[in-house]
């Protein structure tokens, strides 16, 4: 069974890769960077450049991918159209599963991200499909970066001993990459997927002021969590240079609705719906506490 998997060696990604090699399954990375983990395979890819959709299936010794792990572009808030024609063109080459990442509170009918368009696509095609629907991450660089733990506040953390939000009371029931992976691999070598996706929650519900104190405990030093307001945040995250103003403006819908109860909500969820980890940000945390420390690069 052989595995392509978009979004080069993203966390999720190169955790999923390690899982199907050791189930002894063949994994490729696609890759604009070529950046991926030791003694994986990576051909050359970009979002932004579709005449390097062929390179996955033409350039790589795999004869045929059985399915896709699809990370969708992360700097386009409309990736519908694009995610499709790649999508069409992995059907051309006989892919038939396709495990797509989305995020927490999506649906067929949700447009948020421009992701819908792709679910409803996979469905009309018939094709073999599972959408991972996370909360968010304690790991990194994944859709929606910035709503994961090591992405969004390692600097600030590492540097001044604090991090920034516009959420001073919502809880979020934050979920490993290794879980998310975990789900994944299950979807990728399931016989068949009867149940089109899954919402993956973490084992623990944590405002961010909890969050503050744990990892107080666990790096031993004081870490604080400030609430600031939504232009000082959109401010920073433009000013990052890693996004648009209307990517941040997007984030910041996402933090008002965790305010108002959304990641929250989820834990009351049928529970066919959900995939619940096993790893808590405390355990996280310790093994990888590394990160966090001002000498760490």
């Amino acid at each position: 069974m052989a595995t392509l998997i978009t979004g080069g060696g993203s966390q999720v990604g190169s955790a999923l890769a390690m899982l199907l090699k050791s189930s002894n399954s063949t994994a490729v990375f696609a890759s604009r960077s070529g950046r991926v983990p030791e003694g994986f395979v990576s051909v050359k890819f970009d979002w932004k450049d579709p005449a390097t959709f062929e390179n996955a299936f033409t350039t790589s010794n795999i004869t045929q991918f059985d399915s896709v792990y699809i990370l969708p572009p992360t700097d386009d808030v409309n990736a519908g159209d694009t995610t499709n024609t790649f999508i069409d063109v992995a059907a051309q080459h006989g892919v038939k599963r396709y495990v797509l990442l989305r995020g927490s509170n999506t649906d067929i009918n949700s447009d948020i991200g421009g992701l819908g368009v792709v679910e409803r696509y996979l469905e009309s095609k018939g094709f073999d499909y599972f959408v991972l629907r996370p909360t968010w991450f304690t790991g990194q660089v994944e859709f929606r970066s910035y709503h994961n733990l090591k992405t969004a506040f390692l600097t600030s953390i590492r540097e001044r001993g604090q991090f920034e939000s516009i959420i001073p009371t919502g809880k979020i029931p934050f979920v490993t990459v290794g879980d998310i992976a975990q789900c994944a691999f299950e979807a990728i070598t399931a016989p068949k997927n009867v149940q089109k996706g899954k919402t993956i929650v973490g084992p623990e519900l944590l405002t961010y002021d909890q969050l503050a104190s744990i990892l107080t405990k666990v790096l031993g030093r004081q870490i604080k969590h400030q609430v600031v307001t939504e232009e000082q945040l959109i401010d920073y995250y433009v000013s990052s240079g890693t996004m648009t103003r209307e990517v941040a403006q997007w984030l910041i819908a996402m933090d008002k609705a965790v305010e108002a109860g959304s990641e929250a909500s989820l834990l009351s969820l049928p529970a066919h719906e959900l995939y619940t980890g096993e790893t808590t940000v405390a355990e996280w945390l310790e093994e990888n506490k590394g990160l966090f420390t001002a000498n760490s690069t």
